[in-house]
């Protein structure tokens, strides 16, 4: 069940992603708000779950040997989200 020379595609927000998998934990990712030419990525595998390393964001993701799909994110209920409260001048 390795993504080890995978060629796969997920849909994350709407969006369709490729993603194609080499042996040393790299990546290549394209589509999507990425676009054709594609960015590098590094990934972790543990059993069905993966850890996907782009562009300064961390997905999680599972792999059921077929198919590559993203787990939500996480929401924040509202009751638990920073308020941000600005009582100085800007200069």
């Amino acid at each position: 069940m390795s993504l080890v020379g995978k060629r796969l595609t997920a849909e994350r927000e709407g969006k369709v992603y490729t993603l194609v998998f080499s042996e040393d934990g790299k990546a290549t990712v394209s589509g999507g708000d990425i676009g054709d030419d594609g960015v590098a990525a590094k990934y972790e595998q543990d059993g069905e779950r993966v850890q996907i390393q782009i562009a300064g964001e961390e997905l999680g993701a599972i792999y059921d040997g077929e198919t590559l799909e993203f787990e939500a994110p996480p929401r924040i209920p509202q009751d638990r989200r920073i308020k941000l409260k600005r009582d100085y001048p800007y200069p």
